[in-house]
């Protein structure tokens, strides 16, 4: 048995359904973990449901304590502060997707969270009993630092399995458009640059790729890559890549969904579109790891 980390993971629970499906996929993905579950209630009668989740979490595999908090803000900041104050190794949070009833502690709370927190993110849609439970890791990558980062970050969180490397082949090539807007004939020299760029151009993905799967194997993920065409999606549309790789995953039966998640002065880059459609639509748990 894996030892145990000293920082714990903290489980929102709710007392629904969707809490408790939430805790129980959890149990089977993250790597033998303490936690604390967090209840967001006032009165003695809040203390029930939160010892509820307690045994349920104990039931999972989870070394837990309960939380009690009768906080009358937002429970996104509750949540949000619960982290901070426990230094914990990740949230994990229910979500009803876009398209159901609402719930004190899921639903768009799962989107805020995931956006706003510091720690990852585990969300956890209801899906059905079919659902892959030891299936391999299905990790977005982009050859970013952040993508780079979310990896490392699953290996310490998620029990050892292989992992798949999904990144994208671009769907357009560079060298081609390139050689659309030059006049003809051109020189030598220019058609051996262009040469080179295609080469360049044709080399990138593999690169890409390969450095990926040395930073899973690293993280002690056994990983193979996964090419994921571009075709049809538009540069200012970049939100609809996770559609592609949901079907991706769902096709190689991933237990997990791994996304980095990054910030920046001009706005979000396709990963960060990215993880906020796998967190609303993607049909088996995300993991949303911000960059440091």
């Amino acid at each position: 048995m894996a030892a145990r980390r000293n920082r714990p993971v903290l489980l929102c629970y709710d007392g629904s359904d969707r809490a408790e499906q939430a805790i129980r996929r959890s149990g089977a993905l993250l790597d033998d973990p303490s936690a604390i579950v967090l209840y967001v209630g006032a009165g003695e009668s809040a203390h029930t449901p939160a010892e509820d989740g307690r045994r349920l979490a104990l039931e999972t595999g989870f070394d837990p304590v309960s939380v009690v908090d009768d906080a009358t803000g937002p429970v996104v900041e509750t949540i949000l502060a619960h982290a901070e104050r426990h230094g914990v190794a990740a949230i994990v949070v229910g979500s009803r997707g876009l398209s159901a009833s609402s719930s004190t502690i899921l639903g768009s709370v799962s989107s805020r969270v995931t956006e706003n927190a510091r720690h990852p993110v585990l969300v956890v849609r209801p899906g059905p009993h079919t659902e892959p439970v030891w299936g391999p890791v299905f990790v977005c990558y982009d050859g970013s630092d952040a993508a780079g980062y979310a990896i490392a970050t699953a290996g310490k969180l998620l029990a050892r399995r292989d992992a798949i490397l999904a990144y994208f082949l671009p769907a357009v090539d560079d060298g081609i458009v390139l050689q659309s807007t030059l006049p003809w004939p051109v020189s030598s020299a220019v058609q051996d640059r262009l040469a080179a760029l295609d080469r360049e151009e044709a080399g990138r993905p593999v690169r890409v790729a390969t450095r990926g799967v040395e930073i899973a194997r690293r993280a002690g993920l056994e990983a193979r890559s996964l090419a994921v065409g571009e075709e049809g999606l538009a540069v200012d549309h970049e939100a609809v890549a996770w559609v592609r790789l949901t079907e991706a995953a769902a096709a190689e039966s991933a237990s997990c969904i791994v996304v980095g998640h990054r910030r920046s002065a001009r706005g979000v880059s396709r990963l960060d579109s990215t993880a906020y459609g796998l967190v609303n639509h993607a049909d088996r748990p995300v993991l949303v790891v911000p960059a440091t």
